[in-house]
């Protein structure tokens, strides 16, 4: 089981891992969010252009918490 206690009419959406949700993930995420996720794709790209030090602190926990995520699907992989 995922972790999820499905309930009568209850019909998931979107399923990962050990992840449920029953609406759609993309009507949740802001523009902020949005964003952030961005430029964690952007990072991953090139590089590290700025250091983590030098982020705003929520900038710099999100980014810390999606690699966190990369790390634990990467190592579920193997």
């Amino acid at each position: 089981m995922l972790g999820y206690e499905a309930r009568p009419g209850d019909r998931p959406v979107w399923v990962r891992k050990d992840l449920v949700t029953l609406q759609c993930p993309r009507s949740v995420i802001t523009p902020e969010s949005e964003a952030m996720l961005v430029q964690f794709g952007i990072r991953k790209l090139i590089g590290d252009a700025v250091p983590l030090l030098e982020m705003d602190a929520r900038l710099a926990e999100a980014m810390a918490v999606l690699e966190g995520e990369v790390r634990k699907e990467g190592a579920s992989e193997s």
